[in-house]
């Protein structure tokens, strides 16, 4: 297990340092990681949040895994569909995705729309944390005022209760050695502080990952019959990460985070 600055230094002037207001933008990147935990609620969000910077790391070695919380049945505006057979669906989309990306994947199954009453929700990210052993951790930013779903909330509430477990050797020591990551990046953030720059292969492969949702062709993507979904999804993607890189100054295109390291 690595030693983090607060574990050497202890708390910063007596005030925890998550509570620290950063005092000046990390534009990175981060060097590649050995290993990446990436956490959505849904199938398909890491992709959309972080897709990019997921495949340059997968391309550099980082041996990469997804882990999706919810069953994703909630994904479509048909009341007639079967909410069980879209589940099933989109189990089978995600692995497709991961299987394009590179990563593993862990599906956790939570029927949507239920993580904030999930038991033991943090218990479950906790061993996962433990068994990947990541260096980076990445997740939903729980504090977004303009986020609507209680999933993505949820989520990135428990990641960071997980978080907290998962170092503790005294906390659920039968799971497996307690671990604590590097960093964590939290996307669809308000308040980003990092960038992780974005090249056009890693965005070619970031439309081909978020192409194997054909599910959400209709609603997320908005997608229509006689439309390359490849093309219409690099596209928006390129203007995407072109506004996220100028949002922070930056010349390139890039993927945007609110970046903690003392964890």
């Amino acid at each position: 297990m690595t030693t983090s600055r607060r574990q050497t230094e202890g708390q910063a002037e007596g005030v925890a340092t998550y509570l620290q207001v950063p005092h000046r933008l990390d534009l990175g990147p981060l060097a590649t990681p050995q290993r990446v935990l990436a956490i959505g609620a849904h199938p398909d969000d890491v992709e959309l949040a972080a897709g990019a910077t997921l495949a340059r790391w997968v391309r550099h070695g980082a041996a990469t895994t997804v882990l999706v919380a919810t069953d994703g049945r909630g994904g479509t505006w048909d009341p007639a569909l079967d909410p069980a057979e879209l589940a099933a669906r989109r189990a089978t989309e995600a692995a497709a995705a991961a299987h394009l990306l590179g990563a593993s994947l862990v599906l956790l199954a939570v029927p949507d729309g239920t993580l904030a009453k999930a038991r033991i929700l943090a218990w479950r990210l906790a061993f996962w944390i433990r068994q990947c052993r990541p260096d980076v951790v990445l997740t939903h930013d729980p504090v977004h005022p303009g986020r609507l779903h209680p999933d993505h909330r949820a989520l990135g509430e428990a990641v960071l209760e997980a978080l907290a477990e998962a170092r503790e050797p005294a906390r659920w020591p039968w799971l497996a050695p307690a671990h604590r990551p590097k960093a964590l990046l939290l996307f669809e953030t308000p308040a980003p502080n990092h960038a992780e720059l974005v090249a056009p292969e890693d965005l070619a492969t970031k439309a081909r990952i978020l192409a194997a949702h054909q599910s959400q062709y209709a609603t997320t993507y908005g997608i229509h019959p006689g439309d390359d979904p490849h093309e219409v999804l690099l596209r928006r993607l390129r203007a995407r990460a072109d506004a996220d890189g100028a949002s922070l100054g930056l010349p390139q295109a890039a993927e945007v985070f609110r970046r903690l390291d003392d964890l």
